[in-house]
């Protein structure tokens, strides 16, 4: 199914009804999920990678670059 039509048909909500909301991200050939605990305002990493590895490597400045959020407007 086209992708557009699904869009078009799909009942969109504000990002205020939302508790999570789980980010795919590909850095440096890694793939990993930032969620957004947007109830109790938390952001957190979800990756299956070897812990020998600085965050630095993993990551680089992605984290950072999410920001702070406080209350949405």
């Amino acid at each position: 199914m086209n992708i557009e039509k699904i869009l078009k048909g799909a009942k969109l909500k504000s990002i205020k009804d939302f508790k999570i909301i789980l980010v795919p991200i590909l850095h440096i050939q890694h793939f990993f999920v930032i969620s957004f605990n947007l109830e109790e305002k938390q952001i957190f990493i979800i990756d299956n990678s070897a812990k020998e590895e600085t965050n630095e490597s993993k990551y680089g400045n992605v984290p950072e670059n999410t920001g702070c959020f406080g209350s949405l407007p």
